[in-house]
C-alpha cells in the first residue's frame, strides 16, 4: 500500500437515524458510541504528519451528524487535506448545513433514493420526502459561491431501478452535478435474501478487494477494521490510538500481498471491489450502471477486465444479456466513427498546416524586398552625404588659405612699420 496518498474513512459514529431498506445496520455488534475529539485529533494528527496527500471522508455505518463534534472534526484537518462528508440528510438543517459550509468541507454527499415520496420513504427507512427534499434545496442554495460541493448517492435496488431516470433527473434539476452510483450489495453478506437485490458474486478473483487496499477504514474507537462492513469487529488491523500508521499500512499491505481472505469477503458482492479496472469501455461504471436501467446505449468498447466480466454478469441477470452486446456494437460503430472525424480533422490541420507555411513564405519575401529596398536607399544617403561633404570640404579648405594669406600679409606689413 502506497504511503504517498492514503483515503481514509472515519466512522464519527456508528449510530443511526434510520432503517433504510437497503442497510443492515441492526446487525451491527459490535459497541455503539461516538468518537470524541482527543482520539479524532490523535489519529488526525497521525495522518497529517506522515501524509502530504490525504484525504478524509466522515461515513460508515452511522449517520455523522449524531456526532455534535463532526463540525470541529473537520475543521480540525480540512485545511490541510481534502474532507468530504455522507448523510442521509435527515438532520441536514440550514443551520448544521452552514456549519459544515463554515468547517470547510470539500464535499457533502446525500443519499436520495427516490424522486416521490413512496420511492423515496420506503427506500430510507420513513424519512420523509417532504423534509428530505427542503433539505437537499437548501444544501445546494446555501453552498453556492462556497468551496463546499454538495452531491448526491444513488443505490441502485429493486425498489429503485425502474425508477432510476427519474431520480437522476430530478436530482440534476435540483441542481446536483455530480451524482455517485451504488449497485446494491449485500455489505458482506450481512444484507440477507434477494428482496432488495441480487447483485452476483464477482466472478474470479475472489482474493481481491481495491476498497480494502486502497482505503484505511477506522471505527469510533480508533480501531482499524477491515472496511465498515466489518459489523462485527472480527478483522481489526490495530489501534491508531496505540501504534503508528506505517505499522498498520504495513500489515495491511501484507494482506494484500497474500489475498484478502476475511469471512465477509466471501460473502462480497460490491462491485467497488474491482473499482480499480477498467469498464469494457474504459468510461465509469456510473455509465454502465445507468445504461442497464435507462434505455439509453452510452458505453462504447475498449478492452476486457474482471469488472467487465461482472458487468456482464449483471445484465445477464436482469435478462439483458442482448443489450449488452448491443450496447458494444453500438459503441464500436460510433468509435469507428470518432476514428474518421478524427482523420478528417488531422488532414485539414496538414493543410491549414501547409497553408501558413506558404502564407509565411510569401510574408516573408515580402519582408526580404522591403529590408533590399530600404538598405539601397540607405547607401543612396550615403553618397548623397559624402558629396556634401567633400563640396564643403574643398570649400571649406580655400577659405582657410584665403584666411590664411590674409594674415601673412598683414604680419609682413606689420614688421615693415616696426622697422
Amino acid at each position: 500500500m502506497s504511503i504517498d496518498a492514503l483515503h481514509v474513512e472515519i466512522e464519527a459514529t456508528n449510530l443511526c437515524n434510520t432503517k433504510c431498506l437497503h442497510c443492515p445496520h441492526k446487525a451491527i455488534s459490535r459497541v455503539s458510541g461516538k468518537m470524541d475529539l482527543p482520539t479524532f485529533q490523535v489519529i488526525a494528527d497521525k495522518i497529517k504528519n506522515k501524509k502530504a496527500d490525504f484525504s478524509i471522508e466522515f461515513s460508515g455505518m452511522g449517520e455523522p451528524l449524531l456526532n455534535p463534534l463532526i463540525y470541529d472534526f473537520i475543521k480540525y484537518v480540512s485545511n490541510q487535506g481534502e474532507t468530504s462528508l455522507t448523510t442521509n440528510g435527515a438532520a441536514l438543517t440550514p443551520k448544521n448545513t452552514q456549519r459544515l459550509i463554515n468547517s470547510g468541507l470539500k464535499r457533502l454527499t446525500i443519499s436520495f433514493n427516490g424522486a416521490d415520496k413512496a420511492v423515496y420513504e420506503n427506500m430510507m427507512g420513513g424519512l420523509s420526502f417532504e423534509k428530505a427534499e427542503k433539505n437537499l434545496q437548501n444544501a445546494v442554495d446555501m453552498s453556492k459561491g462556497s468551496s463546499t460541493e454538495v452531491c448526491a448517492n444513488v443505490c441502485v435496488t429493486k425498489q429503485t431501478q425502474n425508477h432510476f431516470a427519474e431520480i437522476i433527473n430530478y436530482l440534476r434539476e435540483e441542481g446536483i452535478k455530480t451524482i455517485y452510483l451504488a449497485m446494491c450489495h449485500n455489505r458482506g453478506g450481512f444484507l440477507k435474501g434477494d428482496v432488495v437485490c441480487s447483485t452476483p458474486m464477482p466472478p474470479s478473483d475472489a482474493y481481491r478487494c481495491d476498497i480494502f487496499k486502497s482505503t484505511m477504514f477506522i471505527s469510533w474507537t480508533g480501531e482499524v477494521l477491515s472496511c465498515c462492513h466489518d459489523l462485527d469487529g472480527d478483522n481489526v488491523m490495530g489501534n491508531l490510538l496505540d501504534e503508528e500508521i506505517e505499522t498498520i499500512l504495513s500489515r495491511k499491505t501484507n494482506i494484500v500481498n497474500k489475498g484478502v481472505k476475511f469471512d465477509i469477503c466471501r460473502e462480497c458482492n460490491d462491485l467497488q471491489r474491482f473499482m480499480k479496472d477498467r469498464t469494457p469501455d474504459g468510461r465509469p461504471l456510473f455509465d454502465w450502471i445507468y445504461s442497464l436501467f435507462v434505455d439509453e446505449d452510452k458505453p462504447n468498447f475498449a478492452e476486457d477486465s474482471s469488472l467487465s466480466k461482472w458487468i456482464y454478469s449483471l445484465y445477464v441477470k436482469e435478462e439483458k444479456a442482448e443489450k449488452f452486446t448491443k450496447t458494444l456494437a453500438v459503441q464500436l460503430l460510433k468509435k469507428e466513427q470518432t476514428v474518421h472525424f478524427l482523420n478528417t480533422q488531422v488532414q485539414e490541420k496538414d493543410q491549414a498546416v501547409k497553408t501558413l507555411n506558404k502564407v509565411y513564405a510569401k510574408e516573408i519575401g515580402k519582408q526580404k524586398a522591403k529590408l533590399e529596398e530600404s538598405e539601397r536607399e540607405r547607401e543612396a544617403q550615403i553618397l548623397v552625404l559624402q558629396g556634401i561633404y567633400n563640396s564643403h570640404s574643398w570649400y571649406l579648405i580655400k577659405i582657410i588659405k584665403g584666411v590664411k594669406g590674409f594674415f601673412q600679409k598683414m604680419l609682413k606689413s606689420f614688421n615693415r612699420t616696426k622697422k
